[in-house]
């Protein structure tokens, strides 16, 4: 899924949006070098949720990944790859 909000909006602000769909408060660990920002967490729905975040085209663009019934720490580094992925494509 992704969405937009038009304007100015930090995506750090975005992001910390994003994070009131993981599991617990604080549970959301960053991804570096995918976008502007992006993290990956566990969903309330037990699900993995990968997130990443950039300014594009005058707005701040989101990319909501849902891995369904993924375990949090299976792969790690394939969540940033996709992180990537998503980010070069918002």
């Amino acid at each position: 899924m992704v969405t937009a909000i038009k304007g100015e909006a930090a995506p750090e602000s975005a992001l910390a949006v994003a994070e009131q769909n993981c599991l617990g408060e604080g549970q959301a660990q960053p991804l570096a070098g995918a976008g502007e920002a992006a993290m990956w967490c566990r969903s309330e729905d037990l699900d993995t949720l990968v997130v990443t975040v950039k300014r594009s085209h005058g707005e701040v663009r989101i990319a909501h990944l849902t891995l369904a019934g993924s375990p949090m720490s299976a792969n790690i580094p394939g969540y940033a790859s996709l992180a990537r992925l998503l980010g070069g494509r918002l």
